[in-house]
This record gives structure tokens, C-alpha cells and sequence, in this order.
């Protein structure tokens, strides 16, 4: 159990060492403790990934998404909700299928 949770965080840490370094470390090829440890840390990539960045667009499409992924999802719930209350408990293949459907 240890060691898928060692395995799970590899991606996160390598998430972060590559956000603190610079492009040319990040594009060096270099030994694994290189490949982890950044040699200097970059703070300034985070202030420039906020300046740069359109972030009235970004929260644009979050709310797109969502609104769209909870309409879906309450179209679908809503119709499965329907439909499985009227549902007879049966032996068999058929267990699900509603009383109307022989």
C-alpha cells in the first residue's frame, strides 16, 4: 500500500520541481535528482503565469463546463427516476426491466 502511495505522488512532486524551474532546466537533460531537485528556484513563473494568463476565459469555461455537466447529468437522473420506480424486482437477466415492458 506504501508504495502505490509513493507511486500516486510522483506525478504531484514532478508537478511541482518542474513549476519552480527554469525552461532551459526543464528541457536539460540531466541525472534523476536533477530530473526532481530544481538547481534554483523560480518563483517569478507563477507571477507570470497569473499576468499572462486570460483568466476571465478560464473562468468562463469552468462555469460552461459545469453548467453543461450539471444539465446533462439532471436530464439523465431525472429520466432514470422515472423509469425505475415503476421497475418489477425479477428472477433472472430481466431483473431491472419495468412491469410494462412484457
Amino acid at each position: 500500500m506504501a508504495l502505490l502511495s509513493v507511486i500516486m505522488f510522483i506525478p504531484i512532486l514532478l508537478m511541482i520541481s518542474t513549476s519552480l524551474k527554469s525552461m532551459g532546466e526543464i528541457s536539460a537533460r540531466e541525472g534523476l535528482l536533477r530530473f526532481f531537485v530544481p538547481a534554483e528556484v523560480h518563483l517569478s513563473n507563477f507571477t507570470e503565469a497569473l499576468q499572462q494568463g486570460d483568466w476571465s476565459l478560464y473562468f468562463y469555461n469552468t462555469i460552461l463546463v459545469k453548467v453543461a455537466t450539471v444539465l446533462i447529468s439532471l436530464i439523465i437522473n431525472s429520466m432514470a427516476g422515472l423509469l425505475l420506480p415503476g421497475c418489477v424486482l425479477r428472477v433472472g437477466i430481466n431483473s431491472f426491466l419495468p412491469a410494462w415492458w412484457d
